[in-house]
């Protein structure tokens, strides 16, 4: 089978979102397999919500971020969740990548909570924004399939 193209765009905008690193050959390749052997979407049915949120984190890496906090928030069996999942399983196991995730970040006290509270309120912007953006969509999603 041929690789698919929007997989491996796929593959590019998550593993930048994921580890701020484009992804290898071997990433790539692994990404693809594990779409041809055991899809993500096997084993729940997508859902319409699915494809919203889908077509919107591959717009933009803003949009991904949004996506994924949402999701995360109240969607955790979202079908972008279980793609970051699998790929974030790839690259814990991939030359050049694993190490990005296993390297702490060392800081000193001082500068460690001050990190601590920025990064705190950007996490409670976005989820508040991606509450506002994508929750009338995702209630609008169950109510049309009931």
């Amino acid at each position: 089978m041929a690789p698919q193209p929007n997989l491996n765009r796929e593959c590019k905008l998550f593993s930048e979102y994921l580890i701020d690193l484009g992804p290898s050959d071997y990433v790539l390749r692994k990404y693809q397999e594990a779409h041809r052997l055991r899809p993500p979407s096997a084993g729940r049915p997508v859902q319409r919500f699915d494809h919203i949120l889908m077509r919107l984190a591959l717009r933009h890496a803003f949009m991904l971020r949004l996506a994924d906090t949402y999701s995360g928030l109240f969607y955790k069996e979202a079908l972008l969740r279980r793609k970051l999942v699998l790929l974030l399983a790839i690259l814990e196991c991939s030359p050049g990548a694993f190490d990005r995730l296993d390297r702490p970040e060392v800081h000193a006290q001082p500068t460690l909570y001050r990190l601590l509270v920025i990064k705190g309120f950007a996490l409670s912007a976005t989820a508040l924004l991606a509450v506002l953006l994508l929750a009338p969509i995702h209630v609008a999603c169950k109510i049309s399939r009931q």
